[in-house]
C-alpha cells in the first residue's frame, strides 16, 4: 500500500513544480443511416504542464487518454486507450523537439495523418523551415488508427485477438519556405516491420499554398508514390489536389470553397495510389484516395454569433482498374461514374465549452454500382462538452 501512495505523492510533487492545467472532454455521438443506428460516448481527460514561472519555459508535457462506450450492430463495446502524450522541448529559439505519441500529417495531406509514436523536430534554417520525424504505428490501438495498406493489415483489423495497429514505421523530412506563397517538399519512407510479405512505400511530394489580399486562398500539391511489395513488381503512382477558398466581402464571414483531388489507378505505367493512412474522401460515401477523381464545392456561413451552417456537394469518378473497393459495385460495369453526394451541417456553440454539430447527407450511387444498390444516407449528432 505504501508504494502506490509514495508514487502518487511523488507525482503530485512533480506537478507542483510545474504549472499544470487539466480537464476533460465529454462526447456523445448518435448516428442513424441505411445500415442502422449506432452511438458512441467518450470521455477524454487531459493534462498539460509547463515549468512553474511561465514565460520562457522550454519544456511542455501533455497527457491524454480516451474511454469509449459504443453501440453498433446490436452490440455494446467498451474501450480505453492512451491518446496523445508527449514532451515538447525548445532547446533554442525557432527549434522544437517533440517526443512521444503525437499527431502527424504530411504537408500535402494525402499520405499520412493521425497519431503516431516517436520523435519529431522542427527548426528554422535561414528563410526555410525544416521538419524531421521518426514515427511508429504498431503500438497504437488498432481501433484508433487508420493505417491500412495491405491484406495483412485488413486481416489483423478483423482479428479480435489483435489489439495493436499494423507494425509500420515512418521516416519523414519536410522543407518549406514560408511567405505570401509557401512552398514545400516532403520525402517520406514507410517500412513494414513484418518478417515476411512486407509492403514498403516511399513518397515524394511538392506543393504550394498562399493567399491574396482579396480574401482568396489556394493550394496545389502533387505526390509521387512508390510501392515495394515482397514478391511483386515495383510500382509507381501519382496523386494530386488543388483547392481554392474565397471569403466574400461583408459582415457575415461567409466562405465559398472548391477542390479537385485525383489518385491514379491501373493505367499504363501507373499503379493504384496507396497512402499510409486511409483518408476518407466523403461524408456518406467515404472511399480512400485510390483510382479516384473527386470534385467538391461548398459554402459555409455564420448565421449568428453562435450558429453556423455549411452545405457541400461532391462528385466521384473511378479509374478503369484499381479504383476504390465497395461491396455495392457492379463487377460487370465498366462505367467510371460512382455517384454524387450532398451533405449539410449546422454547428451551434452557445458557450465556449459546448459545441453541438448536426450533420446529414445523401449519396446517390452512379452507373458503376449495382442497379439494386439503394441510396445511402446518414444523420448524425455530435455533442462535445469541455470541462
Amino acid at each position: 500500500m505504501k508504494r502506490p501512495l509514495l508514487a502518487l505523492a511523488l507525482s503530485l510533487a512533480a506537478l507542483l513544480a510545474y504549472g499544470a492545467d487539466f480537464g476533460a472532454a465529454l462526447g456523445l455521438s448518435p448516428k442513424v443511416s441505411e445500415d442502422g443506428f449506432s452511438i458512441s460516448m467518450g470521455l477524454t481527460p487531459w493534462l498539460s504542464s509547463i515549468p512553474a514561472g511561465g514565460a520562457g519555459a522550454d519544456t511542455e508535457l501533455y497527457l491524454s487518454a480516451a474511454l469509449t462506450l459504443s453501440y453498433k450492430d446490436d452490440a455494446w463495446s467498451f474501450g480505453f486507450a492512451p491518446r496523445r502524450f508527449d514532451i515538447l522541448l525548445k532547446p533554442a529559439a525557432g527549434t522544437s523537439i517533440r517526443i512521444g505519441r503525437q499527431n502527424y500529417a504530411d504537408s500535402a495531406g494525402m499520405i499520412a495523418s493521425g497519431l503516431y509514436d516517436g520523435f519529431s523536430l522542427n527548426s528554422s534554417w535561414g528563410s526555410a523551415r525544416l521538419s524531421l520525424a521518426s514515427l511508429y504505428a504498431g503500438l497504437l490501438d488498432k481501433n484508433g488508427s487508420t493505417v491500412v495498406m495491405s491484406g495483412a493489415d485488413l486481416s489483423e483489423r478483423a482479428d479480435t485477438s489483435v489489439y495493436f495497429a499494423p507494425p509500420r514505421a515512418l521516416m519523414a523530412a519536410s522543407l518549406s519556405f514560408p511567405g505570401t506563397v509557401t512552398y514545400f517538399v516532403d520525402a517520406i519512407a514507410q517500412f513494414d516491420a513484418r518478417g515476411s510479405g512486407a509492403l514498403n512505400s516511399q513518397y515524394l511530394s511538392m506543393g504550394l499554398r498562399g493567399s491574396s489580399a482579396d480574401a482568396l486562398s489556394y493550394e496545389l500539391a502533387l505526390v509521387n508514390g512508390f510501392v515495394e511489395e515482397e514478391g511483386e513488381v515495383f510500382s509507381y503512382s501519382l496523386a494530386g489536389k488543388t483547392s481554392v477558398s474565397w471569403l466574400p466581402p461583408g459582415p457575415a464571414k461567409d466562405r465559398l470553397y472548391g477542390s479537385l483531388r485525383y489518385a491514379s489507378g491501373e493505367l499504363g505505367f501507373l499503379s493504384p495510389y496507396l497512402s499510409v493512412n486511409a483518408i476518407p474522401q466523403g461524408q456518406v460515401f467515404a472511399p480512400r484516395l485510390a483510382g479516384l477523381f473527386v470534385t467538391q464545392a461548398g459554402y459555409d456561413t455564420r448565421l449568428s454569433a453562435y450558429l453556423s451552417a455549411e452545405l457541400q456537394s461532391s462528385a466521384f469518378l473511378r479509374s478503369n482498374e484499381g479504383g476504390p473497393a465497395d461491396s455495392g459495385l457492379d463487377p460487370s460495369s465498366d462505367s467510371l461514374w460512382l455517384g454524387f453526394e450532398v451533405y449539410g451541417a449546422l454547428r451551434w456553440a452557445p458557450y465556449s465549452d459546448l459545441n453541438i454539430l448536426f450533420g446529414s447527407g445523401l449519396f446517390v450511387p452512379g452507373a458503376a454500382f449495382l442497379e439494386t444498390e439503394p441510396l445511402r444516407w446518414l444523420a448524425a449528432l455530435s455533442i462535445v462538452l469541455a470541462m
